[in-house]
């Protein structure tokens, strides 16, 4: 084996390496025709014959392999179940990693398969579409499969019961699933460029340009998805009036409001809304609180905005988001609901009365 390609195998896994765990998910699997990593729920993937299966630890093996001067290299599993890289006059023997000091990390990355799978090319939309529907996904088992996003023909579709979002892509995915919301948020924090998408039955794979596969499990179960983009017509927004806009100049208000809007819980709907939005005086007031303080910011608001007396929270960082696509909105008729509406993306999220 080449040192190089073994060197390379082991870069293209590195973004599922745990490099703060000292035991958990610092170690590389060799599988025989792969090598591969596993960090939480992600299990990251590459093609390399060694006709070895082991685990063993990832940055002190890469580490020496980087300060090896000889390309050329014997890799053999040793009858006492070591992993044996011999090059001039080099050996390393690295100890193999029993179940027992990683817990169940390497249990679940060996349940990984990636042979002969069916590859499709990633419709257009899929990375944004999961960026933007993130935020409203649910969390906890308790939500079943709406705590995951749900890709369906060309939508997908989020809920957490009290925001949905739904993004349309250009085009369509090969069959119906759900993502784990944990899952989706480390595929999105990888910052990897997917290009094909491959599914089996229990598995979602992606992988990149020089053919690194990322698998992450799909949540079972029967999305609603049909109920939950019905909602946007059973809650009767009229879109011939002309929307509400929010005013320009909201960066700043509400980044200085997040710093007081604590820690942000995904389990807790009031902590997900810290930051309150509302009107007076021809002002928008950005306002948060915790134990330490509060904080009232004011936006000038003379045209397009609401009536007083009626509070929207949100999440400040989606927010921002959503505003980068469309500052306008709607109010159902019960003043109760907000709607984002762009061709591509829609988004309802709470609203009350004060």
């Amino acid at each position: 084996m080449k040192k190089t390609e073994l060197l390379s195998a082991i870069r293209s896994v590195m973004p599922g390496i745990d490099k703060s765990s000292a035991i958990g998910s610092d170690f590389l699997l060799l599988d025989e025709n792969w090598i591969r990593s596993f960090k939480e729920d992600i299990s990251v993937s590459f093609p390399l014959e060694t006709g070895i299966r082991t685990a063993v630890r990832a940055e002190e093996l890469y580490k020496i392999l980087s300060k090896m001067k000889d390309e050329d290299l014997e890799v053999i599993l040793t009858v006492d179940g070591k992993l044996s890289i011999h090059g001039g006059k080099t050996t390393i023997k690295m100890n193999p990693l029993q179940k027992e000091q990683i817990t169940n990390s390497l249990e679940k990355a060996w349940a990984v398969q990636t042979d002969e799978l069916e590859w499709f090319y990633l419709p257009k939309g899929f990375a944004e579409g999961l960026e933007l529907c993130i935020s409203s996904a649910g969390t906890g088992p308790a939500l079943g499969v709406l705590a995951g996003v749900h890709f369906s023909g060309t939508d997908v579709i989020s809920t957490d019961n009290f925001r949905v979002s739904v993004y349309s892509m250009d085009e369509e995915v090969p069959k119906n699933f759900t993502i784990p919301s944990k899952s989706a948020e480390n595929l999105l924090k990888l910052g990897a460029n997917f290009e094909t998408i491959s599914l089996t039955k229990a598995w979602i794979h992606f992988s990149d340009k020089v053919g690194t596969i990322f698998s992450a499990r799909v949540l079972s179960g029967e999305y609603p998805n049909k109920k939950i983009t019905g909602l946007f017509d059973t809650m009767k927004f009229d879109m011939n009036e002309l929307p509400f806009t929010f005013p320009e100049g909201l960066d700043a208000p509400l980044e200085r409001a997040k710093i007081l809007a604590g820690a942000g819980d995904t389990g807790s709907w009031e902590s997900l809304t810290q930051i309150s939005l509302s009107y007076s005086d021809g002002f928008l007031n950005v306002q948060a609180s915790k134990e330490v303080g509060e904080i009232n910011d004011q936006v000038e608001w003379k045209a397009g905005n609401i009536e007083e007396g009626i509070i929207l929270k949100v999440q400040p960082d989606f927010f921002k988001k959503v505003l980068g696509i469309t500052r306008d909105f709607r109010l159902s008729p019960t003043k109760k609901s907000i709607l984002f509406s762009t061709p591509k993306f829609r988004h309802i999220m709470v609203a009350t009365l004060r």
